[in-house]
This record gives C-alpha cells, sequence and structure tokens, in this order.
C-alpha cells in the first residue's frame, strides 16, 4: 500500500471521528435538554398539587445545577474531540497536498485560513445549559422555607461556582478557535 493511501484512509478515518463527535454533541444536548425539562414538568407538577415542596425545592436547588455541569461537560469534551480531528485533519490535508503535488484535500485547511469556524452556536447551547441551571437553581431557592440568610448563601456560593465553572468553559471555548 502507498504511503498516500494510508494517509488516506487515516483521513477518512479521522473525517468519522469528527462526524461521529458531532453526533454526540448533539445527542448530548438533546438527552440533557429533555432531562432537565422532565425535572422541571415534574417540579412544577408537584408543586401545583402542593406535594413534596421541599424536595422539589432541594432538586431544582442542587440536581439541576450539577446536571447542567454535567451536560456542558461532556458536550464540551465532544466538541474538543471534533477540533482535535479536525485540527488533524487540517495538517494532514497538507502532508497529502504536498504529496500529491496538487491540492487535492482543502476543506479543514480553507476553514482555518478564512478562520470561519463559527463560536456563536456553539456558545449558545453552553448559555442555555448555564440558563437552565441557573433558573433551576433561582426557582428552587424561590419555593424553599428556608431563612433568607441561608438563601442568600446558597444563592452566593452558587453564583461562584456557575461563574467559575461556565467562565472556564467559555474561555476553553474560545480558545478551541484558535
Amino acid at each position: 500500500m502507498e504511503h498516500l493511501d494510508i494517509l488516506m484512509k487515516e483521513y477518512d478515518s479521522l473525517r468519522q471521528e469528527s462526524l461521529i463527535a458531532i453526533q454526540s454533541r448533539t445527542s448530548v444536548l438533546s438527552f440533557g435538554l429533555a432531562t432537565l425539562g422532565a425535572i422541571f414538568a415534574v417540579a412544577v407538577t408537584t408543586i401545583e398539587n402542593g406535594q413534596l415542596a421541599y424536595l422539589t425545592s432541594v432538586t431544582l436547588i442542587l440536581v439541576v445545577p450539577l446536571i447542567a455541569a454535567g451536560v456542558a461537560s461532556i458536550w464540551f469534551g465532544e466538541h474538543h474531540r471534533m477540533h482535535r480531528a479536525g485540527r488533524f485533519i487540517g495538517e494532514l490535508e497538507q502532508r497529502v497536498n504536498n504529496m500529491a503535488g496538487a491540492e487535492l484535500l482543502s476543506w479543514e485547511g480553507s476553514l482555518r485560513v478564512r478562520k470561519s469556524h463559527m463560536l456563536a452556536p456553539y456558545s449558545h447551547s453552553v448559555t442555555l445549559i448555564a440558563i437552565l441551571g441557573v433558573f433551576g437553581m433561582g426557582i428552587g431557592l424561590w419555593l424553599v422555607t428556608w431563612p433568607i440568610g441561608m438563601k442568600i448563601a446558597v444563592a452566593s456560593v452558587q453564583a461562584v461556582a456557575h461563574a467559575v465553572f461556565y467562565g472556564r468553559l467559555f474561555v476553553a471555548l474560545s480558545s478551541l478557535r484558535k
């Protein structure tokens, strides 16, 4: 087998890796949003019926932000995997083109030269997940019958945790674009 054939097999394999990462990222987002939606639906139902209000509030305060952060972490991992494959595909395109003496492959390389990788759709996905986590926590704090000082303390700790977690995630997301 020639070197070019081997490189093309690797190219095809990496393209598949990238596509699988895109599909996985979409699935993680879909299942995560469905899970959060189900939790919100159960919360609304239990609150309307006056059942398990305390448990529902604590679930919204603690579980929803944790699930949101978990979804965001897994989503970002798949996004990072897609970028790693894309970066290597760009390098592979150059090697194939050099060996062939012609520009046969150019998709990833042209995206990088034009800097046309999109950031907004990806940051919007993470923002949506973060907002749902904060929204769940806020509704839970509003409903729970804790003293105001305890509510403020919990809200403060979670606000700092959210700011650090999602801030780092946005920085990492932005750095992939470079």
